[in-house]
């Protein structure tokens, strides 16, 4: 209960940022339109458990007219059906683009700022957070996707549950009796009692099965995103691998990050086989266990035809509602592990540095001045000391050492990039401009 609890807290942050965007109440209006046609849906749901009884009731007397009017009323009530479908799911369409917008826009604006997107990286001393790009552009749009689609159809289907629960209750009049050692057992309204049980039962062993799935799903995430974001570094650095001659080693990381995904894929498709020995079996019968379970009442005479299946169209609605977890496990366990990816994000960029920033920095003068300043790697490995130096205005210096003395390092630790330093930095007025070892040109045109 206290993971749970700690997942819907997080939902909750994560929701809370997205209805913060621009549109908000434009983005609850349609929220609430969609809801609104949902629950009109179920209302032509029940008008066709309705028309069940009504129409199998007619093909049992044989009446003709009966049985040619009801066909135009089923034919009202899908069109009916289909047109409030076919508007939520619009609807539904467009605030999910509107949603992922906004938390698009909140997550970067974190990443971007106060260049959070470079203290994250594990190399200066950040939390290690893998593929962000993959949170922005992948994990919203799944997390909306979800809680749009399965979780929404759900909360709105548990108002519809009471509708469908009352009218079971109005048709199970009959008790179902039986013996059992000589005893006689008799369980009135026994159909609403066996909904519940029936689902329960099943939710339970769904879960037990299915438990280590959520776990999975995040690192299949993870495996899946390493290895595209492996095929881009070959890509972007094209150049660089085809002069050293690099294909061979970027062969060998391209199939280890591979054989990551085959080896999640594989435990991932073993655990799903051993979910649907259970699962696949339910789906099947799920749609059948009411019309048996109503076969008593039928074969003792105290229901028609069409109340049979009147009886059984509303258990089974009852029973497709409750089993919700059932038939959407794979995908909460996926959003499970989608919103606590994304919560790490957030997290990690709440505080991105790992190491508080120690060099001192002020504007002033028109020189560059350094003093006392230490330069460390992200362990504690001492890299280099200048006790003193001053540069003024139009001066060059040109800074040699050996490979990994920290030439690259006092550069960044200048630009306020690498709090693993100490020390007291005094830059000239205005802007300073440094220049980095690769080409940097933004995506786009000039």
């Amino acid at each position: 209960m206290r993971s749970l609890g700690r997942l819907l807290a997080l939902i909750w942050r994560i929701l809370k940022l997205a209805a913060a965007g621009p549109g908000k109440l434009v983005n609850l209006l349609i929220l609430g339109v969609v809801i609104a046609l949902a629950l009109i849906g179920i209302h032509v749901s029940v008008g066709l458990i309705n028309w069940s009884r009504d129409f199998y009731n007619a093909l049992q007397k044989l009446d003709v007219p009966e049985v040619v009017h009801q066909l135009a009323v089923f034919a009202a009530l899908i069109a009916t059906s289909a047109a409030l479908h076919l508007a939520g799911t619009y609807l539904k369409q467009t605030l999910l683009i509107r949603w992922r917008g906004a938390l698009t826009h909140a997550l970067l604006d974190r990443w971007l700022a106060d260049k959070t997107y470079w203290f994250l990286d594990p190399v200066h001393g950040g939390d290690g957070i893998d593929n962000p790009d993959q949170r922005v552009a992948e994990d919203a749009r799944l997390f909306f996707e979800i809680l749009l689609g399965d979780i929404l159809e759900f909360a709105i289907s548990l108002v519809g549950l009471a509708t469908y629960v009352t009218l079971l209750w109005q048709l199970s009049t009959f008790p179902l009796a039986f013996t059992v050692f000589g005893i006689a057992i008799e369980i009135p309204r026994y159909m609403v009692w066996a909904a519940p049980i029936y689902v329960a039962i099943s939710t339970g062993i769904t879960h037990w099965l299915g438990r280590p799935l959520t776990g999975l799903y995040a690192e299949q995430q993870k495996r899946e995103a390493d290895l595209r974001y492996a095929l881009v570094h070959v890509r972007r650095s094209a150049e660089a691998v085809a002069l050293h001659d690099g294909e061979a080693a970027e062969r060998r990381m391209l199939d280890d990050r591979f054989a990551g995904v085959v080896g999640i894929w594989n435990r991932v498709i073993l655990r799903e086989l051993i979910l649907g020995t259970f699962t696949r079996p339910y789906f099947q019968t799920v749609l059948r266990i009411p019309t048996f379970l109503a076969l008593p009442a039928f074969l003792a005479g105290k229901a028609t035809l069409g109340g049979l299946t009147q009886l059984a169209s509303a258990f089974q609605n009852v029973v497709t509602t409750l089993s919700f977890f059932l038939f959407r496990y794979k995908k909460l366990a996926e959003f499970a592990a989608t919103a606590k990816r994304i919560g790490r994000f957030l997290d990690a960029m709440a505080a991105p540095a790992g190491t508080p920033m120690r060099l001192e920095r002020q504007t002033g003068g028109e020189s560059l001045v350094l003093r006392d300043l230490m330069l460390e790697t992200p362990d504690g490995r001492r890299l280099l000391e200048l006790p003193a130096l001053t540069l003024a205005r139009g001066e060059h210096v040109w800074l040699r050492g050996a490979s990994g003395l920290g030439k690259s390092t006092l550069i960044k630790a200048l630009a306020g990039l690498w709090p693993a330093a100490e020390g007291k930095v005094t830059t000239p007025a205005g802007k300073v401009l440094f220049l980095p070892q690769q080409v940097y040109l933004p995506i786009g045109s000039i």
